[in-house]
Parts: structure tokens; C-alpha cells; sequence
């Protein structure tokens, strides 16, 4: 059977389908120019109202030339806007990229940052023999700026709402009375179940650390006395009892043979009839 044109092209250049190693490709390359924007500061500098590339070149002290074809790349990835010679700030950058909105997800972008120049070394880490149950130690200060990130990547993801709305269309949560939270970290979840469910009371229970943070964040709802916060390793440490609900956000990620036993412990801490959800993002 005589080849076609396509099937011999395929003989000379393979075409498989390289939509996933565009998508990483392409990506890399604006994730580096959303990082190279936010050390050079022009999400703070470029205001709403607007610059010129040449008056932001003086403010940062570049080549106007050079600027002007880094903005533009911003412009078309939608970080900025352009108008005429002017840029300014999109609404989602003036929102979120600006180290100064209280919706800023500043910190939760250098962490990622820090996470990938971590992965440009990552060969020698890889060869290092790891013994078996082993894992990286974990201050208890470092938590906090870890919870406060974790934050802002559920509020700005939008994660929260879906998992609450699904939550609250249950009859049984109606009726709840009693929850807990494990690992509850910045206790938004609950906050928002408390906030639909007026009369439910609610244990928060994470690190003694974490917890610092927590009341922090839920300090300035209307239902402060409503909370217990209650500090422990939930792999160890008594839950409590007579719960309606249990739930948990991406906390579980031990061996199974940590895990079952949890989960039983769990299934104790419940009243009959009760209820544990758990969400995870993976």
C-alpha cells in the first residue's frame, strides 16, 4: 500500500502528542516571567493609574528598551494592561501580586519560588540513601509562615467555597451540633461552615504552633465562642468525642499503617450516625 503524505512525514518527524511538553515549556517560561516581575518590584511600582516603560525603566533604573518588550510579554499573559505607551496593573494583578493588598499571595508565590530552585538540585538529594520512616524535620516556627501560606493559596484558588457548598447541601449538617477539624490549620473551613451553621460548635485541632495562627485568622468572625482550639498530634492525642462531624483538608499523608488506626480513632470520636469527610486537592 503506497504511504501517504502524512504517514510519511510520521516516518521522517514522529508525531506523538506534545501538548503536555508544550504545556510545561511554555509555562516555564511564564512562571519566570511572573518571578522576574515580582523581585524586580513592578507590581508595586506600577500602579492602577498607569506608566510609561520609560518612566518605570527610571523608577527601576533598566533599559527602557528592554522593559518594553518584558512588559509586553506581561501584557499578553494578562498580568498588566496597555493603553497607548501607558501600563498599569490588570484587576486580578492588582489584586493578588501587589505586596501590599490584603489579598496578596506574595508570600505563597516565593515559597513556590524557593520550592523550584530547591528541584535545580535535586540529583544529589535524590542519591542520598533514606532510611525507612525518615523524614525531613520540621521547626514549629516553620509551620507558621506555612499555615498563613496556605491560606492564601485556599482563598485565592478558590478551593474553600466548593468543598464548603458540597458540605452544607448534606441534611446532616443541618443538624450537626458538634464538629471537629483536624488539622485545621488556618481554620477557614470551619469558619465558613460556622458562618452557615449557627448553632454548630467547633474543635480546631492542629499543632500547638499552628494554632497561634489559626486564632489569629478566626479571631474577627462572630462566633469566637463557638471555638475550642485544641493543640496535639492527632496520630497520638485524644480527638475527643460525640461528634456529628469530622472533617479534614489534605493533612493525611502517612503510611497506611499510620492511617487505618487514625481513621478508626476517628470512627470513635464520632457519635453514631455521625459523619467524617475528608477533601484533598491530589
Amino acid at each position: 500500500m503506497p504511504m501517504t503524505g502524512l504517514s510519511m512525514l510520521a516516518e521522517i518527524v514522529p508525531l506523538p502528542n506534545l501538548r503536555p511538553l508544550g504545556e510545561n515549556i511554555f509555562g516555564c517560561e511564564a512562571l519566570l516571567l511572573l518571578k522576574t516581575a515580582l523581585e524586580s518590584g513592578i507590581f508595586d511600582v506600577l500602579g492602577e493609574s498607569g506608566r510609561s516603560s520609560g518612566a518605570l525603566a527610571t523608577v527601576l533604573g533598566d533599559d527602557s528598551r528592554r522593559r518594553t518588550a518584558f512588559l509586553d510579554a506581561l501584557v499578553s499573559l494578562g498580568y498588566l494592561e496597555k493603553e497607548g505607551e501607558s501600563y498599569r496593573l490588570s484587576p486580578s494583578s492588582s489584586l493578588y501580586l501587589r505586596r501590599d493588598s490584603k489579598h496578596s499571595v506574595y508570600g505563597l508565590l516565593r515559597s513556590r519560588f524557593a520550592r523550584l530552585q530547591r528541584l535545580h538540585n535535586i540529583v544529589p538529594i535524590l542519591r542520598e540513601p533514606l532510611s525507612p520512616g525518615s523524614k525531613e524535620p520540621r521547626d514549629e516556627e516553620d509551620l507558621l509562615p506555612f499555615t498563613g501560606l496556605m491560606a492564601q493559596s485556599a482563598v485565592s484558588s478558590g478551593a474553600i467555597g466548593p468543598v464548603v457548598r458540597k458540605i452544607a447541601r448534606d441534611p446532616a449538617f443541618r443538624d450537626a451540633r458538634k464538629m471537629i477539624d483536624l488539622g485545621c490549620s488556618h481554620g477557614l473551613y470551619t469558619a465558613a461552615l460556622c458562618l452557615l451553621n449557627k448553632t454548630m460548635q467547633a474543635v480546631l485541632f492542629d499543632r500547638p504552633g499552628v494554632l497561634q495562627l489559626t486564632r489569629r485568622y478566626l479571631e474577627s468572625f462572630p462566633f469566637e465562642d463557638r471555638l475550642e482550639y485544641r493543640g496535639g498530634d492527632f496520630y497520638t492525642d485524644p480527638l475527643g468525642e460525640n461528634y456529628d462531624l469530622a472533617f479534614a483538608s489534605n493533612v493525611f499523608y502517612r503510611s497506611s499503617g499510620k492511617v487505618a488506626p487514625l481513621l478508626l480513632k476517628i470512627h470513635r470520636a464520632l457519635k453514631p450516625g455521625g459523619c467524617y469527610i475528608y477533601s484533598t486537592a491530589i
